[in-house]
């Protein structure tokens, strides 16, 4: 329920940008008939009110019209409303989970404030940022962003924003209860001495959280009513939805049926008013929750079955609803339903981890990025000391490769020896058929570059990454936790933390040497999964999604690997797209970008393209290389269906 609270806050904070909607039909009348005749800071106002009619009901023509209105202020250099609609565009892209995009904005949203010389808007766009981060799962980002910006609030006597950072910042601190008290204390005196009472309304919803994670219903439920009152007052239908639905599970879990069925039907009354579906899709799920509670098995269903086919791609509440899908066809005794929908949950909840994997990678990467900049002004005494743990641990990594290595060594023996055999074997059957003997070799090495890939992943992940966390907790067993305390805490901590990412970084290359997600849900899962995670890949699929021969989708995978990272490396390039088709008759996959490009002629024989051509005629299939200086990059690989 606590990341619920979380995402709650955020859309309450950026709410305050948005106050009011008018009829936007007769809006966009005015703006197509008289725009023109318009004075400048008209036209802006015209076009920001065109903003507040789609905010709950059309993020898209919200972004639309707000780079309209910036084309028209950047060209009658109005600088203040650039920074504004720049706002507006970062708050929709997170509110749609493209963060990349949502930063982007908020960046040139700083820049247009910064020449207008508009602090307080400056300030506005810095929070919108963190709030990027928040929405993002990026803690440590959103934690830095909102400490950061606390001192310029206050100094610009921005109460309002400084309640809500405040909320926020106590949220993110949800593993530590009197840390995130002491943040709600200060919002909540802010609060009243400036009658704020949108914040007042989030403070009582964070202490509810509070007291609910540490299993205190009854302290919960008072909290949260309280909001709930403040919603009611000034009717505010987003509140009232969030505090309906807490209410509504609160309820629930003390087995009050009455109570969890009244405000889950005021939460989606509300909803459907409000008009927002993503709102609607929490509703439907609060509703399907509380009848399933009341045994009413057939309203359940129906409820869970609205939210999953409102969209199925929220991972959040698509794995909601579908075990409550699930749970409710077991008792109408739909056991087929009820099984499909068990395994839709359970390929729901691998793909949340997975994206949970991505955003540890991203906080991994801004770490080492601060590393670097901090490591520059420490004493040379506290570099010395680190360098010395580092070697311990660099000591004992190299003594485990060591061990990997022998131990891959005498595999390789052995399976050369079993190559050798086969190869007598096949000379001596198909003398008349030398290149198909060449391609039956070239399937078994790759055979064999497989199963060395998932051993090595095993044991990287299991062996070496569990011996890097084995010495992690012997260091910290075997040092003076006082003397570390009087003499070198921060070096003390830097170096565990950089145990700490050798340990994620070990997991890492053990994931994408042969990823679960492609034993389990197949190639086209993977390719998503992998082109997520680089930031300027894009990823398309045409056709059947069906599962292919797991050898093949191996060598797919492994050759889109290799591709893609060669963009990455070598070509310089500002988009990859890679698209899958599979149809009855064909299998093709796709990578180009808008790099560099190089002359195909004079790539040496034996390099990583040699390698990938060798593993798709193992299926009969071609690769095509197109490319020249300047020009970018396309590489089709084609192999026919059987």
């Amino acid at each position: 329920m606590y990341v619920i609270f979380l995402i709650c806050f955020i859309c309450l904070f950026s709410n305050s940008l948005f106050s009011q909607t008018q009829d936007v039909d007769s809006l966009l009348h005015v703006l197509n008939t008289q725009g023109q005749e318009l004075t400048s800071e008209k036209r802006m106002q015209l076009y920001w009110d065109i903003l507040l009619c789609y905010w709950s009901t059309d993020l898209d023509k919200n972004i639309l019209y707000a780079e309209e209105a910036i084309q028209f202020a950047e060209k009658n250099n109005n600088n203040p409303w650039a920074a504004r609609f720049y706002r507006a565009i970062c708050i929709s892209y997170y509110r749609k989970d493209q963060f990349d995009l949502a930063l982007q904005a908020g960046e040139k949203a700083v820049k247009y404030a910064v020449k207008a010389g508009n602090k307080k808007e400056e300030n506005a766009a810095y929070l919108e940022i963190a709030n990027t981060y928040m929405t993002a799962g990026n803690r440590e980002m959103a934690l830095k962003s909102y400490i950061d910006i606390l001192p310029a609030l206050e100094s610009a006597q921005q109460y309002d924003l400084q309640a809500y950072a405040l909320i926020n910042v106590a949220n993110l601190h949800y593993n530590n209860d009197e840390r995130a008290f002491n943040y709600l204390k200060k919002a909540r005196t802010i609060a009243e001495k400036h009658n704020i009472i949108g914040a007042m309304n989030s403070i009582y919803s964070s202490i509810g959280g509070i007291y609910n994670e540490r299993g205190q219903q009854d302290s919960a439920i008072i909290s949260i009513l309280k909001s709930y009152e403040i919603s009611k007052e000034i009717n505010d239908k987003g509140d009232i939805i969030i505090s309906t639905q807490m209410l509504a599970g609160l309820y629930g879990d003390m087995n009050d049926l009455e109570n969890a069925g009244k405000f889950a039907n005021e939460c989606l009354d509300n909803a459907i008013i409000y008009g927002d579906q993503q709102k609607l899709r929490v509703a439907w799920v609060v509703m399907a929750k509380a009848n399933m509670d009341m045994k009413r098995y057939k309203e359940a269903d129906t409820y869970a079955y609205k939210a999953w086919m409102a969209d199925s791609t929220d991972l959040q509440q698509a794995g909601n609803a579908s075990i409550l899908l699930c749970q409710s066809n077991i008792f109408l005794g739909n056991h087929e339903k009820a099984d499909y929908f068990l395994r839709q949950y359970k390929l729901i909840r691998d793909r949340l981890s997975d994206k949970s994997l991505h955003n540890s990678l991203a906080d991994m990467e801004i770490k080492y990025e601060t590393e670097k900049k901090e490591i520059r002004i420490l004493s040379l005494e506290k570099e010395k000391q680190l360098y010395t743990w580092l070697s311990i641990a660099g000591g004992l990594a190299i003594l485990m490769s060591l061990g990997v290595l022998f131990y891959r060594k005498r595999l390789d023996i052995q399976k050369q020896k079993t190559m050798e055999q086969e190869r007598e074997i096949a000379r001596q059957k198909v003398e008349r058929l030398e290149q198909e003997k060449q391609l039956v070799a070239t399937q078994a090495i790759l055979d064999g570059e497989t199963a060395e890939r998932s051993r090595l992943a095993r044991d990287l992940h299991d062996g070496l990454g569990g011996m890097l966390s084995v010495v992690k907790l012997n260091l910290e067993k075997e040092l003076d936790p006082v003397a570390i305390s009087e003499q070198t805490p921060d070096q003390y901590g830097k170096a565990m933390k950089m145990l700490d990412e050798s340990i994620v970084e070990l997991r890492r290359i053990a994931h994408h040497m042969m990823p679960e997600s492609l034993m389990h849900s197949g190639l086209k899962v993977s390719l998503e999964d992998f082109c997520r995670s680089i930031p300027n890949a894009h990823f398309q699929f045409i056709g059947e999604d069906s599962r292919l021969d797991p050898r093949l989708e191996v060598v797919l995978y492994r050759c889109a690997y290799e591709l893609i990272n060669n963009a990455v490396k070598y070509a310089n390039a500002s988009n990859i797209n890679v698209q899958l088709l599979i149809e009855k008759k064909i299998i093709a996959l796709t990578v180009d970008d808008d790099g560099i490009g190089f002359d195909p002629d004079k790539v040496i024989t034996g390099t990583g393209l040699e390698n990938i051509r060798a593993r798709v005629l193992t299926y009969h299939g071609k690769m095509t290389v197109r490319s020249a200086s300047g020009e970018g990059t396309e590489i089709i690989l084609e192999i026919e269906s059987i």
